[in-house]
């Protein structure tokens, strides 16, 4: 008999770039995955645990989280101007709600400052005017709803620290805040250009203002860009990089700032835009669709969550999360609490909103599918055994392949008992000129699939 092997060389390749092209590891069909609970071996994403439960009244737009470690580990904010913390002890509060102002997705932002230890505020910008929260908390004072006013309409208003300033966005200006005095056009850009995205440089010091050409278009609007380096001492821009595309948003994670733009996401490489991925399902995906799993990176796709990351094979793709349902709505925002736990903010079909939390120090066995790569053989052949390495002694598992058609193939009657050191079963004798594995709901930490065929004489 020969073999067909999947196991740790398939599993840290990451996924492949189509279902039919076996240049990763698995196919990209394969959705909730946890790959980084021990990296090597397949894990599926952990239970969707609620945290926003009767509290939450609109959909969440944005998230972050508390740089004081004052035991709100996160901050909320949804469509309908409320105000949320999710404490370390899971306790989720709803703390103010602000009437002043529209809160839209991606024109809004939220993010906390700290210039003197012990006096932390949030931030929140909405099409006209910034938010200022004092304490951590929250609660600890009414907001000053016009902390600064006047913004210009229409545009988004992008905010970003670098060392002991914050600074806000608004179309060529950039505002600043040293938690004490209040700078105007701290640093104006060229007349003409929109900044659409800020963020820190990797080396700590310097400004990154991604830019459009003039509207604030969409991704389906068809725009050039460009990328400014600011300095923020001397409060002015030091470099100007014309690109073909205008940056939606962008996220710093291990060093690298990722961005997407149109339907992609890609890199800033110090003198422009390098591809990384073509994203499905998502329409324009902002700063706040953007997260990361500590040196991993994530991005919003539709209902799914990609991730990119290094799984002992050098950076690669998967998908590491979904809302519960196919007709979900598309996730919102993304925010990791630490301790490898995941928040996603989304909508279902009924208008229901949610904040679900993924622990990936955990598994799962209720979500997620697998499909490794799809073997073409020159002719028909018999697949006779399969053997499954894992670490579960009991539940209940099918065999099943996807057919070329893309329809689950049941190779066997369900077996409700799996042996302790990995599954077999024979004389499956199942006939086919291709072959891809599918696994789902079944054992936890899958370290090796093995599958046996004879050529079939022709």
């Amino acid at each position: 008999m020969r073999l067909l092997n999947i196991g740790r060389d398939n599993f840290i390749r990451g996924e492949s770039s189509a279902n039919d092209v076996a240049d990763g590891g698995f196919s990209p069909l394969s959705y909730d995955l946890n790959l980084i609970r021990v990296r090597g071996v397949l894990n599926f994403a952990p239970t969707r645990t609620d945290r926003g439960g009767v509290t939450l009244t609109n959909v969440p737009l944005a998230a972050t989280f508390d740089r004081t470690l004052s035991g709100q580990d996160a901050y909320y904010l949804d469509s309908g101007g409320a105000f949320y913390t999710l404490a370390s002890d899971d306790t989720f509060t709803k703390r103010q709600t602000i009437t002043a102002g529209t809160f839209v997705i991606g024109t809004s932002e939220i993010l906390q400052y700290e210039a003197v230890v012990g006096s932390p505020f949030l931030f929140a910008t909405t099409e006209t005017k910034i938010i200022r929260f004092t304490g951590s908390t929250l609660a600890a004072a009414a907001p000053d709803t016009d902390f600064w006013t006047g913004l210009t309409t229409g545009v988004r208003h992008p905010m970003e620290m670098v060392e002991a300033n914050i600074y806000f966005g608004d179309m060529n200006l950039i505002h600043a805040w040293d938690g004490t005095t209040s700078t105007s056009a701290y640093v104006t850009l060229p007349p003409g250009v929109n900044i659409t995205s800020l963020r820190k440089h990797p080396d700590g010091q310097h400004l990154i203002a991604f830019c459009g050409m003039g509207q604030n278009y969409s991704h389906t609007r068809n725009t050039l860009g460009r990328i400014y380096i600011v300095d923020t001492v001397i409060k002015d821009w030091i470099r100007e990089i014309d690109i073909e595309v205008q940056v939606e948003g962008s996220r710093l994670v291990g060093g690298v700032v990722y961005v997407t733009y149109g339907n992609n996401v890609g890199y800033f490489n110090g003198n422009g835009i390098s591809f990384l991925k073509k994203l499905v399902d998502s329409a324009t995906t902002y700063s706040h669709n953007m997260g990361n799993l500590e040196d991993i990176l994530l991005v919003r796709d539709g209902r799914h969550v990609r991730a990119f990351g290094d799984l002992g094979a050098g950076k690669v793709w998967w998908r590491c999360a979904s809302t519960a349902a196919s007709t979900d709505g598309d996730i919102n925002c993304l925010l990791y609490r630490g301790d490898n736990k995941l928040t996603i903010c989304y909508q279902d079909t009924g208008g229901s909103d949610y904040i679900k939390e993924l622990d990936y120090d955990g598994a799962g066995v209720a979500t997620g599918i697998f499909y490794a790569n799809r073997e073409v053989f020159p002719s028909e052949v018999m697949i006779r055994k399969i053997e499954i390495d894992h670490d579960k002694n009991s539940g209940t598992y099918a065999l099943t392949h996807n057919d070329w058609e893309d329809t689950v193939v049941t190779l066997s009657e369900t077996i409700t008992t799996l042996a302790t050191q990995g599954i077999t079963k024979r004389n499956i004798n199942y006939k086919t000129d291709n072959f891809q594995w599918r696994q789902g709901q079944g054992p936890g930490e899958i370290r090796n699939i093995r599958i046996y065929y004879d050529p079939i004489k022709q």
